[in-house]
């Protein structure tokens, strides 16, 4: 939430003007230090102070900056022991507490950026409930998505763990097609491609305010913790999301219905666990679903009859139970694009089936030989899958 971000940010850039009353006087907390064991907060200039504030108010916005610059003071200093670790060090406290990451990155971005952006104050929030709220500018924008993309960074150990992390941190702009993984449309980062390469941790919570994202191939990671519900902000925009052979916890959240511009869901490979969201059923335009080697449990949820986009659907050693049967009110057997519906729906003696299945294309159970087999009108085909 915003409000994490606010409790993060002002560790940084805790040192306002001095010339304004309304901040008052709050000494720069302490900061991680760079890989030589210089510290990054040695005395700003006026200048650099101004431009501090000027960060802290484009990212915390709701607040003017103020509560973000008093709260963070104290919550920084209260850090500073954990963070003065080495990169290999910091690596596990980084994976639990989204504050480190976050605040490292803030770090980064005030003090050590070579980028050395700076962005004019931006318009106030509105005070009147139901105002619209102002619309930040491009350098407003870029500024943000650049930390946001140095939260992920660090929440992920990209310095200790990260295979290829060509032009990150570094000075070029994120959308200059120099930070290996990142593509952008339109000037907003729009795609995120970091397959098998060791991001361990968790994503944080700014990566799901990258507001144009529309594709994630974070696949065959150590990507931790649960899917959060703020996926919903990317209702509008995200089109793939391969998240694939990593680590990730919980349930599926009710937020992924809200994805309704959704093509692909490849989330194979994880600890999910609980029952598929009822949500689910709006996303018709899905195409792909795959939870293949996960925990999750319960039946499907009847609003899948809705998803009449879907081609394959991929159900298979799961905790899944119940009926996928053909009924004279329509139901998943009878999705006019659906070519191919693997689930554990194989019954072989002293194994029973999981799933009774009438349309399923290949059936599998865990416990026989050969494992799965190819389907013909609900019976097992001559052609071995497995």
């Amino acid at each position: 939430p915003i409000f994490l971000l606010f409790f993060i940010l002002s560790s940084c850039a805790s040192a306002a003007p001095t010339d304004d009353p309304t901040y008052g006087h709050w000494p720069l907390p302490s900061c991680p230090p760079r890989s030589d064991g210089s510290r990054m907060e040695s005395a700003l200039t006026k200048k650099g102070k101004d431009r501090a504030v000027r960060l802290a108010r484009t990212l915390a916005p709701e607040s003017g900056g103020i509560k973000l610059l008093r709260q963070l003071a104290i919550v920084g200093r209260a850090m500073a022991p954990a963070v003065k670790k080495s990169e290999g060090q910091t690596q596990e406290a980084n994976a639990a507490d989204p504050y480190a990451a976050a605040l490292r990155a803030l770090c980064w971005i005030v003090y050590d950026d070579p980028a050395h952006i700076d962005v004019p104050e931006p318009p106030k929030p509105p005070t009147k409930k139901g105002a619209v709220t102002p619309q930040l500018s491009s350098r407003h924008r870029r500024a943000i998505e650049r930390y946001t993309l140095a939260a992920l960074y660090y929440s992920t150990s990209g310095p200790a763990t990260w295979v290829k992390k060509d032009g990150w941190l570094g000075a070029s702009d994120i959308c200059s097609g120099s930070w290996m993984g990142v593509s952008c449309s339109g000037g907003y980062v729009s795609a995120i491609s970091l397959p098998f390469n060791n991001l361990d941790g968790r994503l944080p919570e700014e990566f799901w305010r990258l507001s144009r994202l529309s594709e994630i191939y974070l696949y065959g990671n150590s990507i931790k913790g649960p899917l959060p519900p703020a996926i919903k902000n990317l209702s509008k925009t995200l089109t793939v999301v391969q998240l694939h052979m990593n680590e990730f916890t919980g349930r599926i959240p009710k937020g992924f219905g809200s994805l309704v511009n959704l093509r692909e869901a490849s989330l194979y490979g994880n600890n999910f666990e609980g029952t598929l969201p009822a949500e689910i059923g709006n996303l018709k335009n899905l195409q792909i679903l795959d939870i293949f080697a996960t925990f999750v449990t319960g039946s499907l949820p009847s609003t899948m009859e809705k998803m009449s986009s879907l081609k394959e659907v991929y159900l298979d050693e799961t905790l899944l139970t119940g009926s996928i049967v053909r009924s004279q009110k329509g139901g998943i057997c009878d999705l006019k694009y659906l070519k191919v519906l693997k689930a554990d729906c194989l019954d072989v003696s002293g194994w029973p089936a999981e799933v009774n299945c009438d349309c399923c294309t290949v059936c599998c159970n865990d416990m026989s030989n050969p494992r799965c087999l190819r389907m013909e009108n609900g019976k097992a085909a001559k052609t071995n899958v497995d």
